[in-house]
């Protein structure tokens, strides 16, 4: 990994592979929003130099788990993963500066590799109601950009 930033604007440049064993996220009920057993990326390079890019070789998901809840008011459970801005959070910086520095995200994936997936949803703000479940999921997604 390679950070620069002393006299020009700040850049980060990483080579390598990124793994996570094990991973669950409860909702505020305690239930198993999202979880899995292994997830691995595969030959990953990022770059925040001139253009942002994020590339990988391969990415591995095995034993993903997912509930996916649309409430009866139409939210999404997903959205709760992120956290709310309070009236006490700091003002945002100046809109024009934060336009300005944005730059274009190229994502390269060469290859998504699914194992053992499984897949709950549920729609509440139908009617009647609507569940699924799509389970041992397995598959391969190549070329994504």
């Amino acid at each position: 990994m390679r950070v620069k930033g002393r006299d020009t604007p700040p850049s980060l440049d990483f080579k390598g592979s990124l793994a996570c064993t094990g991973l669950d996220i409860l909702d505020s009920e305690t239930k198993n929003l999202l979880s899995w057993t292994n997830f691995k990326i595969n030959r990953l390079a990022v770059s925040s130099s001139s253009a942002t890019s994020i590339a990988a070789r391969t990415v591995i998901v095995d034993g993903l788990q997912a509930r996916i809840k649309i409430a009866r008011d139409g939210t999404l459970n997903l959205t709760k993963l992120s956290k709310a801005e309070t009236a006490s959070s700091p003002a945002p910086e100046n809109q024009t500066t934060v336009a300005k520095s944005k730059k274009t995200l190229k994502t390269t994936i060469d290859l998504v590799d699914l194992k053992d997936c499984r897949i709950d949803f549920a729609d509440q703000s139908l009617s009647p109601r609507f569940n699924e479940s799509l389970e041992n999921i397995q598959g391969k997604i190549t070329g994504l950009s």
